[in-house]
């Protein structure tokens, strides 16, 4: 028959036919597929969030151990620096190392991180370098609230006395008077010695500012450590007093950021205290 003429049928091509596009089956297995496809990645994302809290209460564990040792690290120090008290406030006062410090300008720098001022100007500046990091500068202002209830309601509880008091008798170390003048003796005494509140305020500081910068801790708590020993050079304190002023300096800055954290929950762009910024 010629090609064209009425009746001719072309012959179909050999091989398997072509399902339609669109056809029901075709159309099911597309849906199962992708059910299938957000089902795993359900799946996915709920394994991710498990395996974060899990990561993250493993850290928060981690941090509390490390805490707990040095906490106790602190007693072990405190106990020591306690046995050379006497021997010190007395070498210092024999060599008039105090009125030396005292007329000195370089004391009162280095006694500057004492102040609250000083971290209100360190608050400031890093507002101004960085907006977005003003969780960590409340932190650091409320450990340093904290640190000057805490030294002011331990010092009024104890009642030592600063070692060689000016125009008083010379009292032995350990010989307490708890509560002074009574409730008013919370702003009215005076020459009370454990803890050191510019040592306390000094260290909550370094701190704050180092759960803030990771890489500078070293600094930080260098720099404290010289307010210490600016006071313990003046005779204002002994060593016991400064070292018992860093533990609770560090405590108000734990205690600061729990609070911070629990108030300003930290975004997933910005966690506070943690995933600091080390540039």
């Amino acid at each position: 028959m010629r090609l064209g003429a009425p009746g001719f049928r072309a012959a179909a091509p050999r091989g398997r036919r072509k399902r339609p596009l669109f056809s029901g089956r075709a159309e099911g297995t597309r849906s199962d597929f992708k059910f299938q496809i957000s089902n795993l990645r359900l799946k996915k994302r709920a394994f991710g969030t498990a395996a974060k809290k899990k990561i993250g209460f493993a850290f928060e564990d981690s941090i509390i151990r490390r805490r707990i040792v040095l906490l106790f690290a602190g007693l072990v120090l405190l106990a020591l620096a306690a046995t050379i008290d006497e021997r010190t406030a007395r070498w210092v006062h024999d060599r008039d190392v105090a009125r030396v410090v005292r007329a000195s300008t370089w004391a009162k720098i280095v006694k500057a991180p004492g102040d609250f001022r000083f971290t209100l100007g360190v608050a400031a500046i890093i507002l101004a370098w960085k907006l977005h990091r003003w969780r960590e500068v409340v932190v650091m202002l409320v450990s340093g609230a904290l640190a000057g209830l805490f030294y002011t309601l331990v010092k009024w509880s104890i009642g030592r006395t600063r070692p060689f008091p000016q125009n008083k008798p010379p009292i032995a170390p350990f010989e307490l008077h708890p509560f002074p003048k009574g409730i008013s003796g919370l702003w009215a005494a005076d020459n009370l010695s454990f803890p050191s509140g510019h040592a306390s305020l000094a260290f909550a500081t370094a701190a704050s500012l180092g759960m803030m910068f990771p890489r500078g801790p070293i600094v930080f708590f260098s720099l404290a450590s010289l307010v210490g020993l600016e006071r313990v050079l003046e005779n204002a304190h002994y060593p016991s007093d400064v070292v018992g002023a860093a533990i609770f300096g560090i405590l108000a800055a734990w205690v600061a950021a729990w609070i911070v954290r629990r108030i300003f929950p930290p975004t997933a762009e910005l966690t506070l205290l943690r995933d600091g910024d080390e540039s």
